[in-house]
């Protein structure tokens, strides 16, 4: 499996495992020094760009702007896992020679119509560095707001996978 689609997978994997730790409550509670957030929240922002990166893929077309903002993906963290699980199966179909293939994207244009608005070249490779790297910012912010109820992290959550290749590269005796 080539690199980039194994640490696609990785990440989601990071969120289903503390997913599986967290208690409904924790998921829903908006936390005042964020901007009233909450994990479920970032959960749900993250999750809607892979399910449109998923929606669009085979058609060449993704349109971050019709994101779905699902209410269960906010507020049942077991739904979202489940949705994340789903996604790490799709993005094991994926194979290394399509990676290159050319994509139309469609982010922040602020039309909602499909057909309109400004549409972007871009490649399923990059696609997937986009979506890594938006899953990593997201999971710092959940990170903040987990500690702040005193919720243990998996080990190594939120950090991205060159992070922890680096890190194994440089102090393998260190790496988790």
């Amino acid at each position: 499996m080539e690199l980039i689609l194994h640490d696609t997978i990785a990440c989601l994997n990071q969120g289903i495992q503390l997913l599986g730790s967290l208690a409904p409550e924790q998921y829903v509670k908006p936390h005042s020094n964020c901007y009233h957030s909450t994990i479920g929240g970032h959960f749900r922002h993250n999750l809607d760009h892979f399910l449109c990166f998923q929606a669009g893929v085979k058609s060449g077309k993704i349109d971050y702007d019709a994101r779905s903002r699902e209410e269960f993906l906010e507020t049942e963290p077991e739904y979202a896992a489940r949705k994340m699980l789903e996604l790490t199966e799709f993005f094991g179909t994926l194979r290394g020679e399509d990676l290159d293939r050319s994509l139309k994207i469609k982010m922040d244009s602020g039309a909602s119509h499909p057909e309109t608005g400004h549409w972007s070249r871009s490649s399923l490779r990059r696609e997937l560095q986009f979506l890594i790297s938006h899953t990593i910012h997201h999971y710092a912010f959940i990170a903040t707001l987990c500690s702040e109820d005193g919720s243990n992290l998996p080990e190594n959550f939120g950090v991205a996978p060159s992070t922890l290749r680096f890190r194994n590269a440089r102090h393998p005796q260190c790496a988790r």
